[in-house]
């Protein structure tokens, strides 16, 4: 009955001990996030449309690249690590779980000696002796300062920022894939572009070279063409050999051997409407690369209240109960039971300054945590900003390409008339028509463009467009 008093005793003033530590803790480190600029921020909470249907359909709704983006997803190896990595933190979460309930072990033990009387007795036999005993072992840690609830928080939030990675890997693999077919598919488009322009090179190179037999034109003009011809050439290699390129970065990204196998041409769609420039930053606020860096101070405070908590006492409950006898069939035997009971308190009294390193070491990394996010939003709403400039300068440019080749077809529809009636130069057809398919190339690069930064819009703002 004393002990029980005395017990209790040390538990009501571990409490208050308790309750005077955590409050002191809790106050001294409340996580202080970037502020988000409030020039940014939209004027309604409706969530903005960010573009229209059409080249969201021709990612999401386009077989042969949802395949591509799907294969990616399962055969990815960096994509595998942060998978593993999110695993490893719920095991590690699960392993930790444990630590503030109470452990039992059983043990079962039995021996078996012969020994010899060291006396010197004549006709001595040896003694053969057995002895067995079946125990349970109880260990418990009174988590009264939450000490191990801290080390399991850290853990939990280590899990969802795994998790918030994860996620976040999946989304810039997918944006990756895209991007790489787009860039494919563009590559593939100038080049049947120039194959165009170089049938038309050839046709002026064939009429050139009949009037500079003729003597109408001069050897400097003949050879202008000849070399305008090559260049050409030479540029369609480097697209050929680009799209090679790009296709092994693809199959790296899928997980396959980078062999460079040719992938169908699909033509890039054109769209119309244009993105709100002015976006709300809440759209951020679930960017999964944000929330990990969020996760991971909670993680880091968690782990700085539990370093400080190592100055308190540890008060451990232990218990005892088994059999011991020298015969098996009596292990079970109620009149042969023993068991104890404990309690223990451990209280750090030198330690050369460990406990001190390890909550400095804490800190170290909660300032880091801190600094990390900080930085992990600026970027993030650099991304955005940076994106959104691109779409307005890309809007004005793609505006201008769009005069130039209406403007080049026109000349090109006037100057085949003039042909066709008698009054026109097929040299001057030809470079007119030239111009078109160069006004043309100069348009698909734009679109290339467009749609890639559309791509890099939903990224930054931790969207996808594709099921994870």
């Amino acid at each position: 009955m004393q002990f029980s008093r005395q017990l209790f005793y040390i538990l009501g003033v571990s409490s208050i001990v308790c309750l005077v530590g955590c409050s002191s803790i809790d106050d001294a480190y409340a996580h202080s996030g970037y502020t988000i600029p409030e020039g940014w921020i939209g004027k309604n909470d409706q969530r903005p449309s960010l573009g229209d249907s059409t080249w969201i359909d021709y990612l999401s709704e386009n077989e042969p690249l949802q395949a591509l983006i799907k294969k990616g997803l399962e055969s990815n190896y960096n994509l595998s690590i942060a998978q593993s990595r999110m695993r490893l933190a719920g095991a590690e979460l699960k392993a930790i779980k444990p630590n503030r309930l109470p452990s039992i072990n059983g043990q079962l033990q039995g021996i078996r000696a012969k020994s010899i009387s060291p006396l010197p007795v004549v006709n001595t036999e040896p003694e053969i002796s057995n002895d067995y005993s079946l125990s349970f072992a109880l260990n418990w840690e009174l988590d009264l300062w939450g000490k191990l609830h801290n080390e399991k928080q850290s853990r939990f939030f280590n899990y969802q920022a795994a998790k918030a990675d994860f996620k976040f890997a999946q989304i810039s693999l997918a944006s990756q894939i895209a991007k790489l077919w787009l860039n494919i598919m563009h590559a593939k488009g100038q080049v049947q572009l120039s194959e165009q322009i170089l049938e038309a090179y050839t046709h002026i190179e064939q009429s050139m070279k009949e009037r500079y037999i003729s003597g109408l034109v001069s050897a400097e003009d003949y050879l202008n063409v000849q070399s305008s011809k090559e260049a050409l050439q030479e540029e369609q290699l480097t697209l050929k050999k680009q799209s090679e390129v790009l296709t092994r970065s693809l199959e790296i990204l899928l997980g396959d051997y980078p062999s460079g196998q040719s992938i169908t041409y699909t033509p890039l769609p054109d769209f119309k409407t244009h993105i709100p420039s002015n976006l709300p930053s809440d759209l951020l606020l679930n960017r999964p690369d944000i929330v990990s860096a969020e996760k991971r101070i909670q993680s880091a405070k968690a782990l700085v209240k539990s370093a400080q908590k190592q100055r308190f006492p540890r008060i451990q409950l232990t218990g005892t109960y088994g059999n011991a006898s020298d015969a098996l069939k009596n292990l079970l035997d109620s009149d042969l039971t023993l068991w104890s009971v404990g309690t223990g308190i451990t209280q750090p009294l030198i330690n050369h300054g460990t406990i001190k390193a390890g909550i400095e070491q804490t800190k170290a990394r909660f300032s880091e945590a801190e600094a990390y996010y900080n930085q992990t939003v600026l970027n993030a709403f650099s991304e955005v900003e940076n994106a959104l400039s691109n779409e307005s300068y890309l809007s004005r440019e793609r505006h201008s390409n769009d005069q130039q080749l209406k403007q080049a077809r026109e000349i090109a529809r006037i100057n085949k008339e003039s042909y066709i009636n008698g009054h026109g130069d097929f040299l001057t057809l030809m470079n007119a028509f030239i111009n078109v398919l160069n006004a043309e190339r100069m348009h698909l690069q734009i679109k290339r463009s467009q749609l890639e930064n559309r791509i890099q819009i939903y990224h930054a703002l931790g969207e996808s467009f594709v099921e994870s």
